[in-house]
């Protein structure tokens, strides 16, 4: 019998195997963005501190389309990040 795919499993597989690799500073923030099927989650991430400077998703009522609301989504990220600095 076929072993059933487990996507999370490898989602959290991939994720340790970049982490190992990846470490956000203060001076270089990490960026993480999630896709889900129907939304973007973003955040920037200090792991020196252990949380999150700032994070945005497309569940904001302003967004509508995706690609305009990636490049919103970004935008925020920005002027959110510069605010926190």
């Amino acid at each position: 019998m076929l072993k059933k795919i487990n996507k999370n499993e490898n989602r959290k597989a991939r994720h340790l195997r970049v982490r190992k690799k990846i470490n956000g500073t203060p001076a270089r923030p990490r960026l993480n963005i999630y896709r889900s099927g129907n939304h973007i989650y973003a955040q920037i991430i200090d792991d020196l501190a252990g949380h999150t400077l700032v994070s945005a998703s497309t569940l904001d009522k302003s967004a509508n389309l995706l690609l305009q609301v990636t490049k919103k989504l970004l935008n925020m990220l920005e002027k959110l990040l510069l605010k926190k600095q």
